[in-house]
């Protein structure tokens, strides 16, 4: 079991919160607040100590506050595609926020594939659907997801959609959208890069089709049968608004439903909502354990104790009864000196102790980066990153402001 402190207060907003039995977070000894820009967003670094097995370790927080209103919008980012890594100064340096609007807070987002670069749980950047779920998985393991609405709401929860395409009349489902390419069967799209990357020892098969507009949820787009490609070994180039079925060499479903079709045949491809409530989400991204749902600590001794155990840095977006939205990341600088990182459940008491209702933990360790446009200033990472520099990430959150808002209290 877990070593736990008596009691561990938590200064924040200048109100003293006690930690509840049975669960460690960091006492707090020192707090800087920065004004981030024009809208009300806060950035605040914490520090202070953390008790765990009988040791004590120096360290520091950060968070970045979005109260309701006072951003524009939190967007998904991924660089280049959603294959392409980058590091969080890399993505807000080549992040078009648009006129008038600046990116003020940052922070690395979900798990990702070290081998692919693909993340592991949606991905949603404007309403555009980048990456689906394994739903099932998701379920399993309390993997779960952060959405957010035009209008600014969040909520977390385990998406579930159905990929899917007509081409012809011939109907044919897809395990995920821009999944693995060792899936049995994918929907391939210039979202995902510019090549198949099929393992080139096995023999895959592949539909082509062109599609009249991006993949949104319940929204269908009209496409066009182009080819049928069978037992292809190499790589296939991923041209611009098209959709690429795939699966391995022989699979009956992709020849049932190229078979008779001619060049031009018309169809469709759809991302369908099976569970409602993610029709209207502009932005999501995928996370790792639900730490706090409904107002009530979350965090269990079921998750990976190799992992949830383990001192390191960590990353987690957490949302406030009031709608705020709570970026938040524990660091542990590379030897340690400065701050020795902290297990899953401090994280979890931090977010429950500032008020956040809902919160979902993000990848951490040598990926933990959270990026402030302190008091005016260009966006920059604050933390030190825990491999001595930044590593490259598959997708982050952003913080978006608009300059022309009015203040917010």
């Amino acid at each position: 079991m877990f070593s736990a402190l008596v009691c561990a207060a938590l200064f924040f907003s200048n109100v003293v919160l006690c930690r509840a039995a049975g669960y460690n977070t960091i006492h707090i000894t020192s707090e800087q607040s920065g004004r981030i820009s024009y809208n009300g967003a806060a950035f605040t670094v914490y520090g202070g100590t953390y008790s765990y097995g009988n040791k004590s370790y120096g360290e520091r927080a950060y968070a970045v506050l979005a109260k309701p209103g006072a951003f524009t919008s939190v967007e998904v980012t991924s660089g280049n595609g959603v294959y392409g890594r980058s590091t969080l100064s890399q993505k807000i340096s080549s992040y078009n926020a648009g006129s008038g609007r600046k990116v003020v807070g940052a922070i690395n987002a979900d798990f990702f594939s070290t081998s692919t670069g693909l993340p592991l749980g949606v991905q949603i950047s404007n309403g555009v659907v980048q990456a689906t779920n394994n739903s099932e998985y998701d379920r399993s393991v309390n993997r779960f997801s952060v959405a957010f609405r035009a209008d600014g709401t969040a909520f977390t929860g385990i998406p579930s959609f159905r990929v899917s395409a007509d081409i012809g009349g011939s109907q044919v489902t897809a395990d995920r959208l821009n999944a693995y390419p060792d899936a049995n069967l994918s929907m391939l799209t210039d979202d995902y890069a510019d090549k198949t990357y099929w393992n080139t020892a096995f023999a895959h098969d592949v539909i082509v089709l062109e599609a009249d507009g991006k993949l949104r949820v319940d929204r269908p787009v009209s496409c066009r049968f182009v080819s049928y490609l069978t037992s292809v070994l190499e790589p296939v180039t991923i041209e611009r608004n098209h959709i690429y079925l795939i699966a391995p060499a022989g699979d009956a479903r992709l020849y049932a439903a190229a078979a008779g079709k001619t060049a031009g045949c018309a169809g469709s491809a759809a991302v369908s909502d099976l569970v409602g409530g993610w029709a209207d989400v502009s932005n999501a991204v995928g996370g790792g354990n639900l730490l706090i749902s409904g107002g009530i600590l979350r965090y269990t001794s079921t998750y990976d104790q190799s992992i949830a155990n383990t001192l390191t840095s960590r990353s987690a977006v957490g949302i406030k009864a009031d709608g705020s939205v709570v970026m938040y990341t524990v660091e542990k600088d590379s030897k340690g000196a400065r701050s020795g990182g902290v297990a899953l459940e401090a994280v979890a008491q931090a977010l429950y102790n500032m008020g956040c209702v809902e919160a979902v933990n993000f990848d951490g360790g040598g990926s933990s980066a959270i990026a402030a446009s302190e008091n005016g200033g260009a966006c920059t990472v604050k933390n030190m990153c825990q491999d001595g520099s930044e590593r490259r990430v598959s997708n982050a959150l952003l913080l978006v402001c608009n300059e022309a808002l009015p203040e917010v209290a």
